[in-house]
């Protein structure tokens, strides 16, 4: 299995009991992948706190996780004891950063990213704002510091490179989490919006930081 470039199965498959456990194995290929590559993956965190030196910034967090998905009770009382701010992001990818701004004295979460790292090569899971989060005009272009800053470590550990996948092999394109309750109208505008929001964040920021699209991916190469 080619878990390195593999972003999914077709929509016929993905919600079955199969396209659930090759999403699960693929995540388990890359969590591994992640551990044995802690320390180079670490320094991408001074990267992004530089790149995102702004008083909007409260924190930068990066955390390598076993487990797809929202945080777990364990993990929320775990933060809760160390009184880390709360996740409420739904995670695809192991290596997991947060962007956290301060808001009523308290630090929430606000801009995401996700990857794995594979054959020295910087995959791009999750590209991801916090509903509500409106980040200041310094900051608008989030989504390409996020991609900068992986590029950066590119160059400087001598990776292949950095691949961006296109917005609709995604998941989550395919299947965005809407709500059973909405019409059909409400449905096909909520469906195309967060599609539309997709493809903002991933297909047109890399075309225009200069990636080439290939097949499922934008790909990047030092």
């Amino acid at each position: 299995m080619n878990q390195h470039v593999s972003l999914g199965d077709s929509p016929e498959v993905d919600r079955t009991a199969v396209g659930a456990f090759r999403r699960r194995l693929r995540y388990a290929y890359w969590y591994v992948e992640a551990r044995r590559r802690s320390k180079l993956i670490a320094k991408l965190v001074p990267i992004l706190e530089s790149s995102f030196d702004h008083p909007w910034v409260a924190g930068v967090e990066l955390k390598i996780r076993f487990w797809p998905g929202n945080e777990t009770r364990i993990g929320q009382l775990w933060r809760l004891y160390k009184s880390l701010p709360k996740q409420s992001m739904h995670w695809d990818a192991p290596v997991a950063i947060s962007v956290f701004r301060e808001r009523r004295g308290k630090k929430k979460q606000a801009l995401c990213l996700s990857l794995y790292l594979v054959k020295r090569v910087l995959y791009v899971g999750q590209i991801q704002g916090v509903a509500g989060t409106d980040a200041p005009k310094e900051l608008r272009d989030w989504p390409k510091i996020f991609i900068e800053s992986c590029r950066t470590l590119a160059r400087q550990e001598g990776l292949r490179g950095v691949w961006i996948p296109k917005a609709d092999a995604l998941y989550a394109y395919r299947n965005p989490g809407l709500s059973s309750q909405l019409t059909a109208k409400a449905h096909e505008n909520a469906l195309h919006r967060i599609r539309r929001s997709m493809e903002l964040l991933y297909d047109k920021n890399a075309l225009e930081l200069g990636f080439v699209c290939d097949g499922a991916w934008f790909k990047w190469e030092t």
